[in-house]
């Protein structure tokens, strides 16, 4: 653990213990990985790496470090490395803040009703909404249902509303055939316009 600690060793040095540690299984390696995966200043590959190495491991701390992760704003490619983690692990303890994650930026967040157009339209974390969206597809929890359904129905933003129909069948549930279809009835019913 040492080696991974110090920034000071070589990359391929910290790489290297960074596999032994994962490899070993030890849960006592979370925190030290977690520190690496969230590290400013630290080697971007590193961080990535480290980040997908928390998702080996089926641990309680594991699940929480990568919550953590999803949230990280100093690069696009560790959050939705964590996400995508969380989805492989199918922690229920993930479920709430995949929610959260997917709603974002979709105009409604649990007890604030839509917000602006604009805010539904402009979304500047697309991907990471999708991967959260994925995510949720791979976890059976009966609370994805009633959010899925309101982004394949209401979502504006291109390929949200078809990620969260695929996730929908993904979970054993039947998305209807009005969610399958090219959007127009999603845009019409959204606008207040009869489906025809």
């Amino acid at each position: 653990m040492t080696v991974l600690k110090s920034a000071e060793n070589d990359h391929q040095d910290r790489k290297k213990a960074l596999a032994e540690l994962v490899e070993s299984g030890d849960p006592g390696a979370i925190p030290v990985i977690m520190a690496v995966a969230a590290g400013h200043g630290e080697n971007h590959r590193l961080r990535k790496a480290a980040t997908a190495a928390l998702g080996e491991f089926r641990d309680p701390a594991a699940v929480a470090a990568l919550i953590a992760l999803r949230g990280v704003d100093d690069s696009k490619d560790v959050p939705i490395i964590a996400v995508k983690a969380l989805g492989d692990l199918r922690d229920p303890s993930a479920v709430e803040p995949l929610i959260l994650m997917a709603l974002s930026r979709a105009g409604c967040t649990p007890g604030n009703g839509f917000a602006s157009g604009t805010d539904i339209i402009v979304d500047a974390f697309k991907l990471l909404r999708l991967e959260a969206i994925r995510a949720l597809g791979k976890i059976d929890d009966p609370k994805t249902i009633g959010p899925l359904t309101f982004l394949a129905i209401t979502d504006l933003v291109d390929g949200i509303p078809h990620a969260a129909s695929a996730a929908l069948r993904t979970t054993g549930w039947n998305a209807p055939p009005d969610l399958e279809d090219d959007g127009v009835w999603r845009r019409r019913s959204v606008a207040g316009w009869s489906g025809s």
